[in-house]
């Protein structure tokens, strides 16, 4: 089984790989995909992965923050699309937020 979770990394789309993977999710019959059409997102935005699940033998079942009303939705991925979605270091993040708090 790959090592779905890495605490020094956040998984992210751009909407772009979201509508590209939720197409290939439709298509292939997976359990979750969604309907992008009807979903409160904005094309400009990164979605982070924000919880994974172990779903069967050959798909990780994938929670996407969507907003920031922390509203997550489900896409169920192969391991490689999984382990192929980018990512960046959390400790990044965390000097980004400082800098902005430090703005004002």
């Amino acid at each position: 089984m790959p090592n779905t979770t890495d605490k020094d990394t956040v998984k992210f789309l751009n909407y772009e790989l979201l509508s590209r993977l939720n197409e290939k999710c439709v298509k292939e019959g997976r359990n979750r995909s969604l309907y992008l059409e009807e979903m409160p997102i904005d094309p400009k935005n990164v979605y982070p992965v924000v919880q994974t699940l172990l779903h069967n033998d050959k798909e990780i079942r994938t929670g996407i923050m969507i907003n920031e009303d922390d509203d997550v939705a489900w896409l169920d991925l192969t391991f490689k699309e999984f382990a192929d979605l980018p990512s960046v270091p959390r400790s990044r993040l965390a000097n980004e937020e400082d800098d902005d708090d430090n703005r004002d």
